[in-house]
């Protein structure tokens, strides 16, 4: 037999055993009785309501959108005050939920018990621009699989499996709603997000304290110059030295040694937000004689920071930012910045941490 007609052959059976493999999957339905887009896209929300029906809305998880960015409102004390939230974390929400497809399961009021949809129990996420509601869903328990769960739209009865946990969503991880959601995992923390690699040089000031710590730019220089000349490219900052002013001295540090102190600020984490009205109280309010923190960022400009009162006893301290954000931050920060020459000695050596700047500890 020729070789043309092996060929031929060959390519015949090939081509009838991929329409074979072809017709076995599996059909997919694409009934728009059965698949369903929830609601319409809520990527331009600018306010975000959440809560469950036994609770009442004004303890609603609330996130709304201004000229300065999306914050979360955080309750206490019978008052509710404003914390960044955590954009990202926002953004994803809203994308979820303007892509989200059901899968129709069932219509009828006196189903809606059966998957925890009455307007009484479920989970309300309310979305809304401009005063004027975009989409309001309510989710019921979780489905069969876990990335799962039942859902309707506001002042319709007909039931949807979506493949996505909206409980989990709002870190709620039960198979039903019980609760409203809680502000603390979207609030941002973040008070500077670069890490010591990233800065240039820092100072502080607090009444008769004032030190710094700046990269020798003349070190610096030559150390580029020299590596230019030998080799075409410069290696970046490990040898370079800092130069550290502090108590009236000028000194000298290693970059290992500067890293040191560096790494004990950055990244700049707080441990949670504080409302300002208690500014008074923690040595940042009117007539305070609060420190002064002034980072130098690569390329990024300068961020000054107001630092509060130093409370030993619960090894806590407080840090306000450009913003007008009071944070709560970790008592070892404040330790350093009062004594920046705490973290090159051995704790025999550490100075008593009221010994020069007391007011800062009161």
């Amino acid at each position: 037999m020729k070789k043309s007609y092996l060929f031929i052959l060959a390519s015949t059976l090939l081509i009838l055993a991929g329409i074979y493999i072809y017709q076995q999957r599996p059909a997919r339905v694409h009934d728009e009785d059965f698949y369903s887009r929830l609601c319409p896209s809520v990527q331009s929300a600018e306010e975000i309501l959440v809560w469950t029906g036994k609770a009442q809305t004004k303890n609603a998880l609330h996130i709304k959108k201004n000229d300065k960015g999306w914050w979360v409102y955080l309750s206490g004390n019978s008052t509710t005050y404003p914390a960044p939230a955590k954009v990202q974390k926002v953004r994803r929400l809203l994308f979820q939920i303007s892509n989200l497809q059901g899968e129709k399961r069932a219509s009828g009021k006196d189903i809606l018990e059966t998957f925890h949809l009455k307007d009484s129990e479920a989970l309300h996420l309310l979305f809304k621009r401009n005063g004027k509601e975009l989409a309001h869903l309510l989710a019921g328990k979780r489905g069969p699989r876990w990335d799962s769960c039942f859902v309707r739209r506001n002042q319709d009865d007909t039931v949807y499996l979506v493949s996505r946990n909206l409980l989990g969503l709002f870190d709620i991880w039960n198979l039903i709603p019980k609760r409203n959601p809680e502000a603390a995992p979207w609030v941002d923390l973040t008070v500077i997000s670069q890490g010591p690699e990233e800065i240039e040089g820092i100072s502080y000031s607090r009444g008769s304290l004032e030190w710094s710590l700046v990269q020798n730019s003349e070190a610096l220089s030559k150390k580029a110059d020299k590596e230019g000349k030998t080799t075409g490219k410069i290696s970046g900052n490990s040898g370079t030295d800092w130069i550290l002013t502090f108590d009236g001295n000028v000194s000298h540090k290693k970059d290992a040694d500067a890293q040191k102190l560096l790494s004990v600020l950055f990244p700049l984490e707080a441990e949670k937000i504080v409302p300002v009205a208690k500014a008074g109280k923690i040595g940042l309010g009117p007539g305070d004689q609060y420190g002064r923190l002034t980072v130098h960022l690569k390329g990024r400009g300068m961020k000054l920071l107001h630092v509060g009162r130093w409370d030993q006893k619960q090894s806590c301290g407080w840090i306000r930012d450009e913003r007008g954000i009071i944070f709560r931050v970790r008592g070892k920060i404040l330790r350093v910045l009062n004594h920046p020459d705490s973290v090159w000695k051995s704790k025999k050596q550490v100075l008593n941490p009221g010994s020069r700047t007391s007011g800062a500890n009161k």
